[in-house]
């Protein structure tokens, strides 16, 4: 087997993402106990690979190992203490988490000088990202707004997550079946938010790729 290194990193983070985003999905048809604790170990995992296989920069590895830390504090909390504060934290996580993958992503596959299949694979796993950073968003609204989404209530539970998800890939992708809609002003502006950065995502990401290959 290959070491991790710059050619193949984004492979395995790609891959823990979409274990993440299918293990949400079976999660859901659990009983709820155990659902949420499969999903919180697969999500604390999916750190521990980003923290072996990514390579930001020196700040990278503290920058997850905190919230490793973090994210444990606030399963913690949320089983033995208090659950709201536990759901609210263990949202605010992983979002700081998705965003900050995201960025540092970006600046290597969009300013990439050369199109390999690591590349290729990184804006995939950008892609991901963005669904899920909208997804913790739509989340963190309904722990304080259960009405913000007609066709969903989230009121402290992360069985519901899976759902989110839905709602936000289907908005990023902006098919929109409306099966699920937004229902007051801040969710109707991230999600017409989320389907203008996925459409301009995409632009981007294909004029990257002809510059580099041009430069190439």
């Amino acid at each position: 087997m290959q070491p991790i290194g710059k050619h193949n990193n984004f492979i395995f983070f790609t891959i823990s993402l979409v274990i993440l985003l299918l293990t949400s999905a079976v999660a859901h048809t659990l009983p709820a106990r155990l659902g949420t604790l499969l999903s919180h170990l697969i999500t604390l995992a999916t750190f521990v690979v980003a923290y072996v296989t990514l390579s930001f920069g020196p700040n990278w590895h503290r920058f997850v190992g905190t919230l490793v830390v973090l994210g444990v504090l606030a399963n913690t909390v949320g089983e033995f203490l208090h659950k709201p504060t536990g759901e609210l934290s263990r949202h605010l996580v992983a979002l700081v988490f998705f965003v900050g993958a995201a960025y540092n992503a970006a600046q290597q596959v969009l300013l990439s000088p050369q199109v390999k299949a690591n590349v290729i694979v990184g804006a995939m796993a950008i892609y991901l990202l963005l669904g899920l950073i909208w997804a913790s968003l739509y989340a963190l609204v309904l722990l304080f707004e259960p009405e913000a989404l007609h066709g969903l209530q989230l009121v402290e539970e992360t069985s519901d997550f899976p759902k989110l998800l839905y709602f936000s890939y289907v908005t990023l992708t902006t098919l929109g079946y409306g099966d699920i809609s937004p229902a007051m002003p801040l969710t109707r502006t991230l999600a017409y938010l989320e389907a203008i950065t996925g459409t301009f995502y995409l632009a981007i990401v294909v004029a990257s790729l002809i510059g580099a290959r041009r430069h190439n």
